[in-house]
């Protein structure tokens, strides 16, 4: 049966097992009147399945929970819900129907045996603010949540966001490869933690990077004349991270506007040097209080024509795509895909790059940067309203999925590093087809008088 405005179940199944490139998958949106909707990344967004979750007249929360399970369902959690004792609502992701008590408890026993078969739970690390304290938390298997340690911001400070890399976050190199073929290794920390605080009567925002582990700070970097009022988004992938804020239009810096923070994670400033927690032999960059050793940072600030409203990352199967920023700009209603080149924090300050850094793509630094037209990946049309951008990697690896969604529903495939896994437009089947056959006949003609003449030459020699 057809679901409303959407795909037949036959036409999902077949779009499923025809999805050789990863596109087919689907964005789950909960909207505010209470309905459930699935769209096909790979079908321009069309509607796979819409179903009411809730009756209109249930006292619900303002805020509720979506979250995708590993099961492929979708459960819609509300605080107020659950505090009543009733149970989340758990949705089939590929059909929409609301699964029962019975049908949960059955594909969730499948799942949890099939993982178990595999490999055990994890142990995983949450992030929770609590009285205005960040709080990280040991989950282990059969275990209660252990406080591992608590972060507070100094006096007159007050968190106001919370960036840890993704779940999925695949390195594919554990160095940077310079111009001269020397490597700067990478500070590839999965428990990293971003935490942003501003404090409104100093007119100050400070960024820091905390050991998920162990709560030490790692880095931090302050910034005066901030215009609190303005949001500052963040993010962090593999080795590095962005934020951007507002300069105060009454303050005295000599900045002014919007600007953009992008900083590397290296194990040491040298090259071919490497400075790994397993090493025992003392280091001058390791914190004495928990010997973790800290990053060596390398960061640089941008003037940006407009204001940054909410930040990601594109994500790939293998990491081996470069990752670029994507930023969502309201003033524009348009979301951008910044390369990484372009804001690149080792470009060189005050001189033009050496041919080494020439070889590494490296330009020389430019305070401002200004945003190309072909970095707008909604081109003329607006998305506004935009509240969040996720990303997810398809099946190949140079393509990333970005769906960004707010007031409108915004979402498109990006490639980074270019096509460089697929077959150009102009390639010629018939053409190479062609060149096989004639290489196969050449082969067959050329192989006889092959074998004669060296028939010929062995009898010359006898």
């Amino acid at each position: 049966m057809s679901s409303f405005g959407g795909k037949s179940a036959a036409d999902v199944q077949a779009s499923a097992e025809s999805d050789s490139f990863g596109y087919h998958r689907f964005a789950v949106c909960l909207t505010r009147n209470g309905r459930l909707i699935a769209l096909d990344a790979g079908s321009s967004g069309r509607i796979v399945w819409n179903v009411p979750v809730w009756d209109h007249a249930r006292d619900i929360s303002s805020s509720p929970v979506l979250k995708s399970l590993p099961d492929g369902t979708v459960e819609i959690s509300d605080l107020e819900i659950d505090n009543s004792g009733t149970p989340p609502l758990v949705v089939d992701a590929a059909t929409g129907e609301i699964l029962t008590r019975d049908a949960i408890r059955d594909r969730r026993t499948m799942a949890e045996d099939a993982t178990a078969a595999l490999v055990e739970k994890p142990t995983s690390v949450y992030y929770t603010l609590e009285t205005g304290e960040l709080c990280g938390k040991l989950d282990q298997k059969d275990a209660p949540l252990q406080e591992l340690w608590r972060f507070s911001p100094s006096k007159g400070e007050t968190i106001v966001n919370v960036t840890s890399r993704p779940s999925t976050d695949p390195v594919a190199s554990i160095g940077k490869v310079l111009g001269d073929r020397r490597v700067l290794y990478k500070y590839l920390n999965p428990n990293i933690v971003l935490v942003t605080t501003i404090s409104t009567a100093a007119q100050t925002a400070t960024v820091y990077l905390l050991d998920g582990i162990s709560g030490t700070i790692l880095f931090s970097n302050s910034h005066a004349g901030i215009d609190t009022t303005h949001p500052i988004p963040s993010t962090l992938s593999e080795n590095w991270f962005a934020y951007s804020y507002a300069i105060d239009t009454a303050s005295s810096s000599a900045s002014k506007g919007h600007q953009l923070v992008v900083g590397e994670l290296y194990e040491s400033p040298f090259p071919n040097e490497r400075d790994s927690p397993l090493d025992p032999r003392p280091r001058a960059n390791h914190s004495t209080l928990h010997s973790t050793p800290s990053p060596h940072v390398i960061s640089q600030t941008y003037n940006i024509p407009e204001a940054i409203s909410h930040l990601a990352v594109t994500q790939t199967r293998q990491g081996i795509t470069s990752r670029h920023l994507l930023a969502v700009l309201p003033a524009s209603n348009s979301l951008i895909e910044i390369p990484r080149s372009a804001i690149d924090p080792r470009q060189p300050v005050g001189r033009d790059p050496t041919s080494a850094e020439l070889a590494e793509g490296l330009e020389r630094y430019n305070p401002v940067l200004d945003f190309d037209p072909r970095w707008t990946l909604n081109h003329r049309r607006e998305a506004v309203g935009i509240r969040a951008v996720r990303t997810t990697a398809a099946t190949l690896e140079s393509a990333s999925l970005v769906f960004a969604h707010g007031l409108d529903v915004f979402g498109t495939r990006v490639s980074p590093s270019a096509g460089f896994d697929v077959l150009g437009a102009d390639f010629s089947k018939v053409q190479m087809l062609g060149t096989v056959l004639a290489l196969a006949v050449g082969t067959v003609v050329v192989a006889p008088l092959v074998a004669s003449k060296q028939i010929n030459a062995v009898w010359q020699f006898s």
